[in-house]
């Protein structure tokens, strides 16, 4: 089946399911409003531990519940795949990054581009009657956004305005990072351009002038805060105080802070920081970082400003106790600004990378109707990227399909959380795997194996007493160990994980790997 044929039939399929599936009973199903912030760290907002002032991200956190031990998928669009579809990145497609040099035609988990293997959270929610929205970064179609079969009007949302690209100017987005308006690019000569601003403006518009009672799906995914490193010059001015006294010692009071919260505990170990001493860097230096944290700051603050626009507009209509809202972030801090261990503490880790700096996000869930027993309460409950999808699906009862056209579409990989945002607790064992970029994870209960890219050998941590991963137990442990490599080197042969670099494969390799459906 062409593309062209597959998207016609996309179409048909769930306006079809969605006209028999709407009865009219609009406010049995919760709105859902999906928040994705980009390279933000663990304790970077105010109700994770962070100085950054985030009045309504805090506000959100006190309404529902925070998921501290919530995890993505290391970068940018490894994890929004996974987040769209409820499977392991490397099954949609993306098992790496979207760009040239990461993808390969040849390899089903390696494309770099969605397939049509998977469903997306808006496929399946419009054919139970939602209206779905999208505003912000795509960054799942191909190398330089190029296939346009896989823009979101064509993989399930109703109306779309952002970016393509991975990442943009957030002043004057041009060439290749441009903004979409649907399936076009579009300009603007508004001198007070700012994405972050502009992305929630159409999700306010789109909101406003649907003219029924229908559900709506809302995924708005920022580009705040990843680089470049840019912000509105009075928001940055008003961080200005923030940082003066230096990384070390604001780093410090965010762990107190951390601790204070309780999302680890009092006695437990962290990461030792990879920072140089402040005292060490000279006056000029000094003033540089400074002037990156800020902006930073003030990146995060405009975003969760934005935010708050958004939450007042559901109170004001009266939509805001029956929507379900999910904010957090696709991966740890960036290894492109040197204050990333500061963004990321307590952990260890940075984006790319599996261990917990990298891929431990600050997750919060809220649902006034719903989540009132776990109000304001933190969960130690572990959790992945792959649940969103089944626990929207559970609480929307929408019929996730088993095929689509041709396509046998994979089994959802994660589960509901449900049974978590409602009581705070899930007893069941899981396992919880992760491959990006030549980095390896596994965890089973408080245990976690990591092989860095470069690393000969496997890393052990315990969780429960070192979530800084500071001493590896690998020697301590053997047969712990060689069961979690043994069940994360199972799991890899299940999902086209092929952890080498492509480019090291010969074209005899490549064919003998190559996964056909």
């Amino acid at each position: 089946m062409s593309n062209k044929m597959m998207m016609k039939y996309r179409l048909i399929l769930s306006l079809l399911f969605g006209c028999m599936a709407w009865n009219g009973a609009a406010q049995e199903k919760p709105n859902i409003l999906l928040i994705l912030a980009d390279d933000l760290g663990y304790s970077d907002i105010g109700s994770f531990g962070g100085e950054i002032p985030t009045p309504s991200l805090d506000a959100l956190a006190q309404s529902g519940i925070r998921l501290a031990q919530f995890y993505n998928h290391a970068r940018c669009c490894p994890t929004r795949a996974s987040l769209l579809t409820g499977l392991d990145n490397h099954q949609t497609g993306i098992g790496n990054m979207t760009g040239e040099k990461e993808s390969d035609p040849g390899l089903y988990g390696y494309t770099g581009v969605l397939n049509n293997d998977c469903v997306t959270i808006a496929e399946v929610l419009r054919t139970a009657g939602y209206h779905t929205y999208m505003t912000g970064k795509w960054h799942v179609a191909g190398p330089g956004g190029r296939v346009r079969a896989q823009y979101p009007l064509r993989r399930g949302f109703d109306r779309y305005y952002g970016i393509i690209a991975g990442a943009t100017n957030y002043f004057s987005p041009k060439g290749n990072s441009s903004i979409y308006s649907g399936n076009e690019i579009v300009t603007t000569d508004d001198p007070d351009f700012y994405t972050t601003n502009a992305f929630t403006d159409q999700a306010l518009r789109f909101l406003k002038e649907q003219n029924d009672d229908r559900p709506f799906f809302l995924y708005l995914a920022f580009n705040a805060a990843h680089m470049p490193l840019l912000a509105p010059a009075a928001d940055i001015e008003k961080m200005k105080s923030l940082y003066i006294e230096g990384w070390d010692v604001v780093r410090q009071k965010r762990m107190e802070r951390i601790k204070q919260l309780g999302l680890i505990p009092e006695q437990m170990p962290v990461a030792s920081s990879r920072l140089k001493p402040w005292t060490t860097l000279g006056a000029e230096k000094r003033t540089e970082e400074i002037k990156k944290m800020t902006t930073y700051a003030a990146m995060v603050h405009v975003m969760d400003r934005n935010i708050g626009r958004v939450m007042d507009y559901l109170k004001q209509s009266g939509k805001a106790e029956n929507t379900l809202i999910i904010y957090l972030s696709d991966n740890g801090a960036t290894f492109h600004t040197d204050f990333w261990n500061l963004c990321n503490a307590p952990f260890s880790g940075r984006k790319r990378q599996t261990l917990e700096g990298g891929i431990a996000t600050h997750a919060i869930v809220s649902w006034p109707q719903r989540i009132i027993a776990q109000k304001g309460k933190i969960t130690q409950v572990p959790a992945d990227i792959i649940d969103v999808m089944p626990t929207i699906l559970d609480i929307t009862k929408a019929a996730y399909p088993a095929t689509v056209g041709q396509h046998q579409i994979h089994p959802l990989e994660g589960r509901s959380l449900l049974p978590v945002l409602t009581s705070g607790r899930d007893t069941a064992s899981r396992w919880f795997f992760w491959e990006h970029d030549n980095n390896y994870g596994v965890r089973n209960g408080s245990w976690k194996a990591v092989k860095l890219s470069g690393e000969k050998a496997w890393a052990l941590y315990n969780l429960k007493t070192d979530r800084g991963e500071t001493k590896d137990l690998s020697d301590a442990y053997p047969d712990r160990l060689g069961e979690l490599t043994g069940r994360w080197q199972k799991w890899a042969d299940r999902h086209f994980v092929f952890p080498k670099p492509l480019a090291a494969q010969t074209d005899a390799g490549r064919k003998k790997n190559k996964r056909k459906r």
